[in-house]
């Protein structure tokens, strides 16, 4: 019911401000939206095991996710421990959580450099480099390439249908 609210009130703000044209068909797809996604979490609090498995999933995304700039300063010779590396890892995504741009463009790559580079982790650049790249250039070639798939995909159905 909150999530229903809130979206109701989304939507009126959005039509005061002229950004939505047409509030009742807005308002219909957000209330879809939000019963889909309650129905999720209904499924999910059902099905324990399932939500422990998620829960498990999502926290080693998360530790992965942050033991990637150790490995990277290891390759390029650094002598950073894990879990120093862990630690300044999560400050780094503290910080750069507050930069409003997209991807935190500068933001990320200006602290990790600021973070690892030392006299002990001399191809801290490198590592940036490469961290950066694993950590969310990756995402975004891979997303590229579903997406342009999709599309290839249904421009070449398409041209079958005619």
């Amino acid at each position: 019911r909150l999530a229903a609210r809130l979206a109701d009130l989304g939507v009126r703000a959005g039509a005061r401000l002229r950004l939505v044209k047409d509030p009742d068909r807005a308002r219909r797809k957000a209330f879809r939206a939000v019963i889909g996604c309650s129905g999720c979490f209904q499924k999910l609090a059902r099905d324990r095991r399932t939500l422990a498995g998620q829960i498990l999933i999502s926290l080693a995304f998360q530790v992965a996710s942050a033991s990637l700039p150790f490995f990277a300063i290891r390759a390029f010779g650094g002598g950073v421990g894990y879990g120093q590396a862990l630690a300044m890892c999560v400050f780094l995504n503290a910080a750069i959580s507050l930069v409003p741009t997209p991807g935190n463009a500068g933001a990320a790559e200006g602290s990790f450099y600021l973070l690892f580079s030392g006299p002990e982790t001399a191809g801290a650049f490198w590592a940036m480099l490469v961290w950066r790249l694993f950590a969310y250039y990756s995402f975004v070639l891979i997303g590229l390439l579903i997406f342009g798939g999709k599309a290839v995909r249904r421009l070449f159905r398409g041209r079958e249908a005619r």
